[in-house]
C-alpha cells in the first residue's frame, strides 16, 4: 500500500499500518505522478491520508479533487494537454505584437484584461512563468506538433539570450524591483 500524505501529519516514512502492511509516505506531487504509473497494477491500493487521519481512496478522482478543494477536468493525453496548448500561442503572438510595433507590452496586456477579463496579461504572465520556461514549452509543443503557432517570436528568444527571463532575474517584458513590484 502506498500513502499519499499531503505533509499534514499521518504516517512515518516505512511504518507499518494496522494491518501489519508497510506503508510509504511520499511527498504529494510525487506520489501522484508515481501513482498514475502504477495505476491499475493488481493488488496495489493508494491512498491518500488526509488530516484526521482517515484515508481517501487515489482512484476516486471526484472525492480526491474534493479534498484538494479543486474541480476535475478530464483532458486526454495530448502534447500541452489545454492549457498550456492555449496559453503558449497567446503568449507568443503578444510577443509578434510588441516586436512588430503593434503596442506597447502595457498595451497589450491592458487590452487583454480590460477585453477578456484576464487578471494578468500575456506578457505579464509570461514574466511570471519565466521567459525560459516559456521559450522551452514552446520549443516542445513545436517539436511535438510540428505546428508554427508554437515557434517562437524571435523577440523571445532574444530576451531569453540576454537573460531577461522575467519577475525571477528582475526584467522581462517588464522590469521588476526586488521586491518584485512592477517598476513599468
Amino acid at each position: 500500500m502506498v500513502i499519499i500524505d499531503a505533509g499534514h501529519g499521518g504516517a512515518d516514512p516505512g511504518s507499518i499500518s494496522r494491518s501489519g502492511v508497510r506503508e510509504k509516505t511520499v511527498a504529494l506531487g510525487i506520489a501522484l505522478a508515481a501513482a498514475r504509473a502504477l495505476e491499475g497494477r493488481e493488488g496495489l491500493e493508494v491512498r491518500l491520508l488526509r488530516d484526521d487521519d482517515t484515508f481517501l481512496p487515489l482512484w476516486d478522482r471526484g472525492a480526491l479533487a474534493t479534498e484538494m478543494k479543486k474541480q476535475v477536468v478530464e483532458v486526454y493525453e495530448y502534447p500541452g494537454y489545454v492549457t498550456t496548448r492555449l496559453i503558449i500561442p497567446l503568449i507568443n503572438e503578444a510577443a509578434y505584437a510588441l516586436m512588430e510595433g503593434v503596442a506597447t507590452a502595457e498595451g497589450i496586456d491592458t487590452a487583454m484584461k480590460l477585453g477578456f477579463g484576464f487578471p494578468a496579461g500575456p506578457l505579464e504572465l509570461a514574466d511570471n512563468i519565466g521567459l525560459d520556461e516559456v521559450m522551452r514549452r514552446m520549443e516542445g509543443m513545436f517539436s511535438q506538433l510540428g505546428d508554427f503557432k508554437y515557434r517562437p517570436c524571435p523577440l523571445l528568444r532574444m530576451m531569453v539570450r540576454e537573460k531577461k527571463l522575467g519577475r525571477k532575474t528582475g526584467e522581462g517584458f517588464f522590469k521588476y524591483s526586488d521586491t518584485g513590484e512592477d517598476k513599468k
